[in-house]
C-alpha cells in the first residue's frame, strides 16, 4: 500500500510540474514580426484636375508603358502619372516634364490626343504642344473600381495621390495573430510581395 501511494504522489507531482512548466514556456515564448505599415495621403478631386499639366520634370522610378509622338516620349510612371521625354536627340534624352495623374497605369495616343486613366476616371488631354498639354475632357467612373486589397477602403470623397512608408516591428506571443489592422492604413510584412495597383498586394508569404 505504501509504495502504492509513493508511485501515485510522484506521477501527480511530474504531472503538476510539467503542467506548470509548459505555461510558463507558452507564456514567456514570443515572436517578432518585421512590417511595413503604408499610410494614404489624399487629395481634393478639384485639385487633383488642377494639377493635371505641364509641372516640374521628376526622377524616373517606376516606369510603365510609353508612346512616342514625334521627338518627344510620353513615359508612364505607374500611379502617379506621365513624364514627357525631350528625344530630339536619342543619344541624350532630356526629361522635361511631368504630369501628375494619380493612379494612372495606362495611356493610348490617337491624334494629337492621349487618354489616360486616373483610377476609375478617364482623362483627356491635347498634347499638339508637349509642352503645354490641355485637358480636353475628364470623363469619372469609366473604368472599374480599383481594389487595394488587404481589406483596405479608400476615402471615395478624394483622391488617393501617394503612400507613405514606414518600417516597424511588432511583438506578439506565440500562437497568436501576427495580423493587426488600423483604419486607412494597410500593412505588409516586410517578406511579402507587394502588387502595382494603389499599395494592393499578392502573395503575402507567412
Amino acid at each position: 500500500m505504501k509504495k502504492y501511494s509513493t508511485a501515485s504522489f510522484a506521477a501527480t507531482f511530474a504531472l503538476i510540474f510539467s503542467f506548470i512548466f509548459s505555461s510558463c514556456v507558452k507564456d514567456s515564448c514570443q515572436r517578432t514580426y518585421a512590417y511595413t505599415i503604408y499610410n494614404p495621403v489624399y487629395e481634393t478631386r478639384a485639385g487633383v484636375k488642377a494639377n493635371i499639366k505641364n509641372n516640374i520634370a521628376k526622377e524616373v522610378q517606376n516606369p510603365g508603358k510609353l508612346y512616342i509622338f514625334g521627338n518627344y516620349i510620353f513615359l508612364n510612371e505607374i500611379d502617379k502619372g506621365i513624364h514627357i521625354i525631350d528625344n530630339s536627340n536619342p543619344a541624350s534624352p532630356k526629361n522635361v516634364a511631368f504630369i501628375d495623374i494619380p493612379g494612372n497605369s495606362d495611356l493610348a495616343v490617337k491624334g494629337n490626343i492621349l487618354y489616360a486613366d486616373l483610377y476609375a476616371d478617364l482623362v483627356t488631354i491635347d498634347i499638339t504642344d508637349p509642352l503645354n498639354v490641355v485637358v480636353k475632357k475628364y470623363n469619372e467612373r469609366i473604368f472599374p473600381y480599383r481594389d487595394y486589397g488587404n481589406n483596405f477602403s479608400g476615402d471615395s470623397t478624394k483622391v488617393l495621390v501617394d503612400w507613405i512608408k514606414k518600417d516597424t516591428t511588432v511583438t506578439v506571443n506565440c500562437g497568436g495573430s501576427q495580423w493587426w489592422k488600423e483604419d486607412k492604413s494597410i500593412y505588409f510584412m516586410a517578406n511579402a510581395r507587394v502588387g502595382n495597383s494603389g499599395g494592393g498586394t499578392r502573395n503575402i508569404s507567412d
